[in-house]
């Protein structure tokens, strides 16, 4: 669609938003440069998901796909919530998917944002820690 009415992005590329997006590519990628990320999979049917919460444990986080806002995500605490939240979440998931991690909820999030010119000298802009923990 953007080919066709010539919109031109700026600074971030499509393949770039394309990686960030996609819950597996963005998973694969995190994986091969060594970065730590919550255990999760992705599931297209409900017992999946129990089966994998209960080999890590609760909470659970829920995150459709391809949903906005999060619609039909949330945090399970228990089988029986996480039943709920991933039958309603594969509903309204445009292809029926839905990514099924480890929840981090009380951890804290820290926010850098840095500066990169094409020398690549980079530069710290700020740094900022949410008052709410993540989760919240």
């Amino acid at each position: 669609i953007l080919d066709r009415y010539q919109v031109k992005l700026l600074g971030t590329s499509l393949e770039a938003i394309k990686k960030a997006e996609d819950r597996e590519s963005f998973r694969s990628l995190m994986m091969e440069i060594h970065e730590p990320i919550p255990k999760s999979v992705i599931v297209s049917d409900v017992q999946d998901g129990v089966d994998f919460a209960n080999e890590i444990g609760y909470p659970i986080i829920v995150r459709p796909a391809y949903t906005l806002g999060g619609t039909g995500g949330g945090i399970a605490d228990n089988e029986k919530e996480l039943r709920e939240i991933l039958h309603k979440g594969l509903l309204f998931s445009r292809i029926h998917q839905a990514l099924v991690e480890q929840s981090v909820a009380g951890w804290k999030e820290l926010e850098y944002e840095v500066m990169r010119d094409q020398n690549d000298t980079c530069i710290i802009i700020c740094n900022m820690e949410n008052i709410d923990p993540v989760g919240i």
